[in-house]
């Protein structure tokens, strides 16, 4: 990518002391885009992410290579007030600090919003929870599992067997998102007031967003809606080959093409590409795509103007021809092992962003950085 050398954050110092996905996803998203940012773990058995996954490039779990990536890695046990005041050297000059520990444990430690804005007014505090403050859940622990089944998401995803979770982190990946536009949005507001400001984010609101429409909708009713349908053409059909394709038909005019495409009367039953009797026109796709090859359906329903995709697995990604050329998944050499993983997953026009290097091994950086946040180095507080 042509442009400067500095990512779009470049400058800006993250304290990531999350866990699992969530927090860290924040913290991955600031280093992908240029910030510094220094992971702080409890000693021994470290973030319990390092184990999610396979080992991938001879080291620790694939989500740890993914949502490590970029950090430097120090492992500090704030049990202890030594160890605190390592951190508290690092909170002077930082910009963002990342937490997700249980209610109450901060202050436990004497390292709350109020105790961490004494020493450094500029910082912006994120703070992740399961349910978020002042409810009758709020001191409940909570995981990414249980806000997709809270926040109604599983029922919604479910069928005639009942409620069904994504088969990955969800929950904690939008938070993540969440969280990372909130502090965004704080950095912004310290341009005009000068002052950090503490921002949360929980897990199962973030996911009410993404619901959206459907929560409007079903929030006024007392009784269960059940599984979400349709009215609009949109799903999954088998081809005669064994492969799957995905359309999705939202608009008049590519009902209006599906329509002449099953060789139904023009556009009867369609309104603004809703259809009357979507199980018809579904059953009749069914049976015209299964009678085709993959490559064959989509030739015509591509020519067609009507929207398709093949489904494909995570494996196959890695050999689609567009996924090679937009460089979607990009290997990142680790020792011997080019480890794949997925992108930045954004472009600017000049800023330059790059996968440096994946999750490090637990305190890689701790010379580097004691050395660097030692006593006689602690004196500047950001103005």
């Amino acid at each position: 990518m042509s442009g400067t050398s500095c990512g779009a954050l470049a400058g800006l110092f993250v304290l990531d002391l999350s866990a699992i996905l969530a927090g860290p996803t924040v913290g991955r998203i600031f280093a992908d885009l240029g910030a510094r940012v220094v992971k702080v773990e409890r000693p021994g058995p470290g973030d319990p992410v390092r184990s999610m996954g396979r080992s991938v490039g001879g080291g620790e779990g694939a989500w740890w290579a993914f949502v490590g990536r970029n950090k430097e890695t120090v492992s500090l046990d704030l049990e202890d007030s030594a160890e605190r005041a390592h951190l508290m050297r690092m909170v002077c000059r930082a910009d963002v600090l990342v937490e997700s520990f249980r209610p109450g444990t901060m202050a436990r430690w004497g390292l709350d919003y109020e105790a961490l804005a004494a020493v450094n007014p500029r910082l912006v505090v994120l703070r992740i929870s399961g349910f978020g403050a002042g409810g009758p859940r709020e001191n409940w622990l909570g995981f990414g599992t249980l806000a997709e089944a809270f926040s109604g998401f599983a029922a919604m995803n479910g069928d005639s067997d009942g409620p069904r979770l994504p088969p990955t982190g969800l929950a904690d990946s939008i938070a993540g998102l969440q969280g990372t536009v909130a502090v965004l949005a704080a950095l912004h507001e310290r341009q005009r007031s000068g002052r950090g400001q503490l921002v949360e984010v929980n897990l199962y609101e973030p996911l009410l967003s993404v619901l959206g429409g459907h929560v409007v909708r079903d929030a006024a009713r007392e009784e269960d809606p059940g599984v979400s349908a349709s009215s609009h053409v949109r799903g999954l059909f088998a081809t005669a080959d064994g492969d799957w394709i995905a359309l999705s038909a939202h608009s008049a005019a590519t009902g209006s093409a599906i329509a002449g495409l099953l060789g139904l009367a023009g556009s009867e039953g369609l309104d603004r590409g809703a259809v009357h009797d979507p199980d018809d026109v579904h059953r009749r796709l069914v049976a015209w795509i299964g009678g085709k090859s993959r490559d064959d359906a989509l030739t015509h329903l591509l020519a067609a103007g009507i929207p398709a995709v093949p489904v494909l697995t995570p494996g196959q990604l890695s050999h689609d021809p567009h996924v090679i050329a937009r460089e979607s998944l990009p290997a990142v050499t680790q020792g011997t092992d080019a480890v794949r993983m997925p992108g930045i997953a954004m472009d600017f026009s000049r800023s330059e962003h790059t996968i440096r290097h994946i999750g490090k091994p637990q305190d890689d950086d701790r010379e580097h950085v004691m050395a660097e946040f030692a006593p006689d180095h602690s004196s500047e507080v950001p103005g």
